[in-house]
């Protein structure tokens, strides 16, 4: 293949993956009749079964981020996911220690990135787990799966609430005094994009939300026996948000077994109580809307109101 003038790899800013996609088109209109012959492909998935044919070994694919054949392939391959699956080009710039840092990623509506720079290689292999064609119709059954999912969410149920309810003072008291280095624990567990934006800024919500859309289809699921404590984190940050938002705020609980909220710890002011902020419930709402930014905006409007 003769020299084409595309960005280097790793890529440094968001500006440059918008020139590699502008210029791809174009590299790919010449490079496509040296790999497939005359003509040009259709970006459907039938076109995968002939890229798989022209990948080279691993060895030889891997050798050189910026050789013209890996990166035609590779966004040849993107580009049929993408079309197909509903997919969008990323891309992550300045952590050197993510995997895929300065390279574009496809990323689809259930969150699942694919860089196909670092994966396409594998297809080339004789034992591989399976072809190229088998991996888009895998990532198609999950975005169905997805789909159907988070199209109809599933609300926790009221006796759900009893596995996350506190039983006495005591309880509470502990509760109040391991949670701060529970939190700790919980944002250092997490990869460093997240764990370096848990600030407990209102704005850091963002990432909460993240969180959540990664996992859960609907409220329901946060109940989840292997998500409880995760759950109780989560809900945890969002009231620590608040607290730090508004000094006279504090955390309480209510423990008369008669009401329907009992044992679920609020915040409220200091003093007397205004008003009682669950935010256990902030979370099960935005886990069942899926709303990007819905989280943040109702605490942001909260604190504000509040705040007056």
């Amino acid at each position: 293949m003769g020299s084409v003038n595309v960005p280097v790899f790793p890529l440094t800013d968001q500006s440059q993956l918008s020139d590699w996609l502008s210029v791809m088109p174009q590299v790919s209109k010449k490079a496509t009749p040296e790999l497939f012959g005359p003509g040009q492909p259709t970006l459907g998935p039938d076109l995968l079964d002939r890229i798989e044919g022209v990948i080279p070994p691993p060895k030889e694919f891997y050798a050189d981020v910026n050789d013209l054949r890996r990166v035609t392939l590779s966004w040849l391959v993107g580009e049929v996911f993408r079309r197909n699956l509903g997919g969008k080009w990323e891309v992550k710039t300045g952590n050197p220690k993510y995997s895929y840092n300065g390279l574009p990623e496809v990323v689809f509506p259930n969150h699942h990135r694919l860089c196909f720079f670092m994966s396409l290689g594998r297809f080339s292999e004789p034992e591989k787990k399976m072809s190229l064609r088998e991996s888009f119709d895998y990532q198609q059954k999950m975005l169905r799966e997805f789909l159907d999912k988070t199209t109809h969410p599933t609300p926790f149920e009221e006796a759900q609430l009893d596995l996350l309810r506190i039983n006495g003072k005591r309880q509470f008291a502990t509760w109040l005094k391991r949670t701060p280095t529970r939190l700790r624990e919980f944002i250092r567990g997490l990869v460093r994009e997240f764990r370096e934006q848990l600030d407990f800024s209102p704005s850091s919500l963002q990432v909460i939300e993240q969180l959540v859309l990664r996992a859960p289809f609907g409220s329901s699921a946060l109940f989840d026996e292997e998500r409880l404590e995760r759950t109780e984190m989560l809900y945890a940050y969002i009231g620590e948000v608040i607290r730090k938002s508004l000094p006279t705020w504090e955390w309480g609980i209510d423990l008369d077994d008669e009401q329907p909220r009992s044992g679920i710890p609020w915040v409220s002011s200091g003093g007397q109580v205004h008003a009682k902020i669950y935010p256990l419930f902030l979370l099960t709402d935005f886990a069942d809307s899926r709303k990007p930014k819905s989280l943040l905006d109702a605490v942001t409007k909260l604190i504000r109101r509040l705040a007056d």
